[in-house]
């Protein structure tokens, strides 16, 4: 059976907090975007072992890292160094002090078709790849409406264009909500992108009738989580489903911040809302 996880920040900024509610639900892990209000590529070394050491003492793996690689305009030479030489050189730092070598990634912001950039994308990711090499570490691309990559369809595009072992795909059904005329998340969207995926994030949504999409507790929209959790055990799926939530109670989350989530006003009530979707997701699990 796959392994449980949750993004860090979708519950607290403090660690120990996430860590506590990731073992009352059975989780195996923690995915690390922000904690105690720093960005992954803005940790310190000290941060780096804290976080080592607090996930050791819960028994709790780090599943990978939630960072924003290239999101970020990739025509742009100086956003694009920032991107390689702090945020990809400091997320790999910290990847290998918490012991993962799963790194998420992007495909730029989107200005234009994919078409006119995938060139650019292709080299961008091959250079990537190359550094994360040297660590024997894997870019996991993510499907995002922002970016030039935004479904299944476009996310194979990338990968087979790069052809690189180490540049793989994460499937985040939930997020084709946000495109206009989605694919179907499962399984139609899984069946093309299946022989790619590494990684699995999961928040669940429903567009309303004008288009606008609208995050809920997982098993509540338009993701047919039951029938994915059933075929990746079918499917011999290993790796991680990780709890993204992106939704909360009694508030919403700005456009800017879902587009580059993190930081304490993002974790504000994210705690509550985590707590009722680990709870729905061990219920749908303990049904297959």
């Amino acid at each position: 059976m796959f392994k449980k996880a949750v993004i860090s920040d979708e519950i607290s900024q403090d660690l120990q907090v996430a860590c506590d509610l990731a073992k009352k639900y059975g989780f195996d892990g923690l995915e690390i975007r922000s904690v105690w209000d720093k960005g992954p590529h803005k940790l310190s070394d000290e941060d780096i072992a804290k976080i080592r050491e607090i996930m050791d003492a819960n028994g709790l793996e780090v599943c990978g890292i939630s960072a924003p690689f290239l999101k970020c305009d990739i025509m742009n030479e100086a956003e694009v160094a920032e991107q390689f030489d702090v945020v990809l050189a400091r997320c790999m730092v910290l990847a290998k002090g918490v012991g993962t070598s799963y790194i998420r990634g992007f495909t730029g912001w989107k200005k234009g078709e994919l078409s006119d950039a995938l060139p650019r994308i292709t080299e961008l990711l091959r250079r990537a790849s190359e550094i994360l090499a040297k660590e024997n570490m894997t870019l996991l691309i993510e499907m995002d409406p922002s970016v030039y990559a935004y479904d299944a369809k476009s996310i194979a595009e990338v990968v087979k264009s790069v052809a690189c072992d180490n540049i793989c795909a994460l499937f985040d059904p939930g997020n084709l909500m946000w495109n206009q005329n989605p694919e179907v998340p499962y399984p139609d969207a899984y069946e093309t992108l299946k022989p790619y995926i590494r990684h699995v994030h999961i928040k669940d949504a429903y567009q309303k009738e004008d288009g606008e999409a609208v995050c809920v507790k997982v098993g509540t929209g338009s993701v047919d989580f039951p029938g994915l959790f059933a075929r990746l055990k079918a499917d011999g799926y290993e790796g991680y489903v990780v709890l993204e939530t992106h939704y909360r109670l009694k508030k919403e989350i700005s456009e800017e911040l879902l587009a580059l989530p993190g930081g304490a006003e993002f974790s504000d009530g994210a705690f509550e809302a985590s707590d009722e979707s680990m709870a729905a997701i061990n219920e749908m699990l303990a049904k297959i």
